[in-house]
């Protein structure tokens, strides 16, 4: 149910420098859309032969992803509906994919607020930037890195994703209709590593990723902090994660519980330290409810 952002999206990458050079198809994967997500896919289908829609109709993120594994090129891309690529994205990921045994990029993605935010909305966005799949805020931040991949702008080895799927794919699902659940592409780019391939970001491959103020609002943190949770603790039980690193696991976030309230109340005048305080006590206790 992509149809509010879509247009935006698609319309970049058509608008990429070297796009027909680089890129052979911008497969477009229909999740099972009750909207109008088709007939735009379709609009565009019939201007661009380059475009060319998916249906899947198993529910969830992953299985979405999977219709990656079915192409011939070298590597695949995978773009939400909610990102918009800097016109020079893919000529500078063209310079990165030399880098030696690279298995997965990423460029920076910097968080782009739909509307005007107040006090409290911009504290919430500092605080969960790196939740909502952001590396950064300010556009500027030329020497900024990130260690952890994430879905938003992930570019992935075609022959590394292959062989994950024909050993069944992956476990977690990613998110389903409201559910707010994550922690998929991190389990895809843990299946790339253990075959022997690394990790390469590059900050000056930009990505805006689109957040409406409604992302902003207590309530959806608290979704999707409990969906990131969720999604982690699944990913631990489907590698059998002892329960002596469960046990220890437990105890940290009771620390960061405890660290994290005695924060809220140090610094309940200054916005942005009381919301990432908070933030972290929300995390807490939702790892602590369901280990």
């Amino acid at each position: 149910n992509g149809e509010k952002y879509l247009k935006k999206c698609l319309d970049a990458l058509l608008n990429l420098v070297d796009l027909e050079k680089y890129v052979d198809t911008i497969k477009v994967v229909d999740n099972n859309s009750t909207d109008n997500t088709k007939r735009i896919i379709i609009e565009y289908e019939k201007s661009r032969s380059i475009i060319q829609y998916e249906f899947e109709g198993k529910q969830g993120l992953s299985y979405a992803r999977r219709h990656a594994c079915s192409s011939n090129t070298p590597w695949v891309i995978y773009v939400d509906d909610d990102n918009i690529l800097d016109r020079m994205w893919l000529t500078i990921l063209a310079e990165t994919i030399w880098v030696d045994n690279i298995g997965v990029i990423n460029g920076a993605v910097i968080a782009k607020p739909l509307d005007s935010l107040n006090e409290t909305e911009e504290a919430i966005l500092h605080a969960m930037y790196r939740n909502l799949a952001c590396t950064n805020i300010e556009q500027n931040d030329s020497n900024f890195s990130n260690k952890v991949p994430m879905g938003a702008g992930l570019c992935v080895l075609t022959k590394a994703l292959k062989s994950i799927d024909e050993n069944g794919w992956l476990n977690l699902e990613g998110r389903k209709g409201k559910k707010l659940s994550s922690g998929e592409d991190t389990e895809l780019c843990e299946k790339v590593f253990a075959q022997g391939y690394r990790y390469f970001f590059n900050s000056n491959m930009k990505l805006y990723h689109l957040i409406p103020k409604e992302r902003l609002s207590e309530d959806y943190c608290n979704k999707l902090i409990q969906g990131l949770v969720d999604g982690r603790i699944d990913y631990l039980i489907s590698q059998n994660t002892s329960y002596i690193k469960l046990e220890l696991r437990k105890i940290k976030h009771f620390i960061i519980l405890i660290v994290s309230k005695l924060g809220m109340i140090i610094w309940r005048k200054n916005a942005i330290k009381y919301w990432r305080n908070k933030i972290l006590v929300f995390q807490a206790r939702e790892f602590l409810q369901r280990l």
